[in-house]
């Protein structure tokens, strides 16, 4: 078991006002978290409200980053929350004689975490995804509906709360006249490829769950029918996610199956993202990058960009030139999930004989 405790410093706690840019990586920071702890003093409240709040952050962020159903799970002490703390920052506080009321986040620090989690013995991933869309279809007899209203399977999805928590940002599109004419119920319900490259482009999306539900009727017992796919943003299949029928025999309920399915689907993808891109503690692939470069700013830019892909553990300039600059980068996951992340920036990498071309109006 991690048993290293050490209190929050002062010099961790901080009350200002800053973006949430200023911990090192998204990944690691939990915010918005409510206090409302009680002491003997003031003092000894506000103590206890923060020791109690970063064991649940740290437990958040555990749940966020790790591959879940792990045994090592059980290695990690939530009760040492403090020796992974990089600051807290208090965004409202309250301290009453006894009371101490406020909101806080807390920023976790990379090194002290994964160090942790290497010790742990656990599998885990810290890459942020693009918007991923969440596009609900539903057919039954009366025709196929993706706009409509007052559908539960639709409003369902709409109404859905996805989980803050999670490393996975799905999206939905509302409906609207603009949309359905441009993305008709039928098109999408065939997966024209052009129609959910358009769909993706109006959510700005790198990838799309596609996610059916029907009515069939044409047998003795009548069955739901559900389907759900993965697409990328030009409308490519990537996996089937879900494929099967259940049965309308009096036994299913389907506000409690749509319920269901929709935390199955929402779960099956966030765990491919996480396993796609897991952090590697072993040997780490090394790729050279090169820049166009035109000034001194746009080198900083560059390195700034590239500096906070978590995907990159390190990189290192081995050339630089009047106008173009080689990187050496190691990553800690797979290329194709720092290819992702470039282009959800709006970004290219392209392959080259010797390695990547970073393509961005910052390098021109």
């Amino acid at each position: 078991m991690l048993n290293l405790v050490a209190p929050v410093s002062a010099q961790q706690l901080q009350r200002k006002t800053l973006s949430e840019n200023d911990c090192s990586s998204d990944a690691f920071l939990v915010s918005s978290i409510a206090i409302d702890s009680e002491g003997i003093t003031g003092t000894e409240a506000r103590d206890i409200g923060i020791k109690e709040a970063t064991k649940n952050a740290l437990d958040n962020l555990v749940q966020r980053l790790a591959i879940p159903n792990q045994e090592a799970l059980e290695n990690i002490d939530i009760a040492a929350a403090e020796r992974f703390v990089d600051f807290v920052r208090i965004s409202s506080e309250n301290a009453l004689p006894r009371r101490y009321i406020a909101e806080i986040d807390i920023c976790f620090d990379p090194v002290r975490v994964r160090a942790g989690f290497v010790d742990a013995g656990l599998q885990w991933s810290e890459l942020l995804s693009p918007p991923i869309l969440l596009l609900p279809v539903w057919e039954e007899p009366a025709g196929v509906r993706v706009w409509a209203r007052n559908i539960s399977w639709l409003d369902g999805w709409h109404q859905f709360k996805t989980d803050d928590n999670s490393l996975v940002r799905f999206t939905l599109l509302r409906p609207s006249l603009e949309i359905e004419r441009q993305l008709s119920a039928k098109a999408i319900a065939q997966t024209q490829p052009e129609i959910l490259a358009k769909a993706a482009q109006a959510a700005n999306a790198l990838q799309i769950v596609w996610i059916y539900a029907g009515l069939n009727y044409q047998g003795a017992i009548p069955e739901l029918v559900l389907s759900a796919r993965l697409y990328d943003n030009e409308g490519n299949e990537l996996a089937q996610l879900i494929d099967r029928r259940e049965q309308l025999n009096g036994k299913l309920h389907l506000q409690d199956a749509f319920s269901d399915i929709r935390k199955e689907i929402t779960s099956i993808v966030t765990l491919r993202w996480q396993q796609a891109n897991l952090y590697d503690i072993g040997e780490q692939n090394e790729i050279l990058i090169t820049v166009k470069v035109n000034d001194m700013k746009s080198w900083i830019n560059i390195r700034r960009v590239l500096g906070a892909q978590p995907t990159i553990d390190k990189f290192t300039p081995i050339k630089l030139s009047n106008d173009h600059a080689v990187l050496k980068a190691r990553l800690s996951a797979p290329v194709e999930s720092l290819l992702l992340n470039i282009k959800s920036l709006g970004f290219v990498l392209e392959p080259t004989q010797s390695g990547y071309l970073l393509l961005t109006d910052m390098s021109e």
